[in-house]
């Protein structure tokens, strides 16, 4: 396997699994992902490429030429023509993403297929033709499909995390996943193609994103959907839906996580009394608060400060 470091915080495997196969490995933070798409650049040959991709952790958001904005998260499958309809920029808005990509080399499998992927795609065009049978899958932006859980799912769930085998059984192994997910994507495609697309206007997502801040900035306040709802004139599915497609999780959980977060660093790096930091993040109960806490991290406030940090996520 290639590994490749870029810099800190960004970390991307490339693996030739067959010939015209690639998977990417990719395990970003903190990171605008125009950034590293200039600093590591798989396409080294001309050629049309199908990108096909799993989300582990985090989300990325792609917007788009004419205001379309996409939410790929956790659990989301992703199938697109690479460079078809290039986003205007890509970031991360919960500041983290780890996930899979498989590129499918279009010409080059349409030239020498390798034996072994005969039964699973038997020709590449049709296969192409399989997920993305009409325009109407695309805003400019390509084929957001979601096939969440079941077999799919297993088979990136085994990718992410690879047997401890000899390094000539690990690449057999990938290899044999690799033609495993083409052939039940082909054979999905064939009986229906159930895309998910999840399109939100620029306009939303500059409104929640607002809101994000606003309930960052301030943690004492505890906000309530309508509240924020009627302040920037969003429905509350409308907000609900949004929010959870941009940072993954739900206003409540978002915030639940990011108060305990902030509690950990100010019990890591202050001397302010769990009262006065409980407060700070919300919590006029401190008994809430520590049982909140300990959900989170595992232990109570005042037993993470006087225990080794190292050994918590912080």
């Amino acid at each position: 396997m290639k590994k490749i470091y870029i810099e800190e915080n960004i970390d991307i495997c490339l693996f030739e699994v067959l010939p015209g196969i690639v998977i990417r490995y990719e395990d970003f933070e903190n990171k605008d992902l125009v950034e590293v798409a200039n600093k590591v650049n798989i396409k080294d040959i001309q050629d049309e490429m199908i990108e096909i991709s799993y989300c582990h952790e985090g989300n990325i958001e792609c917007v788009f030429e004419g205001g379309g904005c996409v939410y790929m998260g956790s659990g989301d499958l992703h199938a697109g023509l690479v460079d078809k309809y290039p986003p205007v920029v890509s970031t991360l808005p919960a500041a983290k993403y780890k996930g899979i990509s498989i590129y499918l080399y279009v010409n080059k499998l349409s030239y020498s297929m390798p034996g072994i992927l005969n039964y699973a795609l038997g020709d590449i065009n049709e296969f192409k033709e399989k997920l993305f049978p009409t325009e109407k899958y695309f805003w400019k932006v390509g084929n957001c499909i979601n096939w969440v859980g079941g077999k799919i799912e297993r088979i990136f769930l085994d990718l992410n995390n690879l047997p401890d085998l000899e390094e000539k059984a690990k690449d057999n192994y990938m290899k044999i996943k690799v033609v495993e997910l083409l052939l039940l994507l082909s054979e999905t495609c064939a009986n229906e193609n159930k895309a998910k697309n999840k399109y939100y206007l620029k306009s939303q997502t500059e409104l929640v994103k607002n809101i994000h801040d606003e309930i960052i900035n301030d943690l004492s306040k505890n906000f309530t959907l309508k509240e924020l709802s009627d302040r920037y004139s969003m429905s509350q599915i409308g907000l609900k839906n949004c929010f959870k497609a941009m940072y993954g999780k739900s206003i409540a959980k978002y915030i639940k996580a990011y108060r305990m977060e902030y509690a950990a660093v100010m019990l890591r790096k202050t001397d302010e009394t769990v009262m006065n930091i409980s407060a700070s993040v919300g919590y006029e109960n401190q008994s809430k608060f520590a049982a909140a806490f300990k959900e989170v991290f595992g232990v109570k406030p005042t037993e993470y400060r006087k225990g080794d940090m190292a050994t918590y996520k912080i």
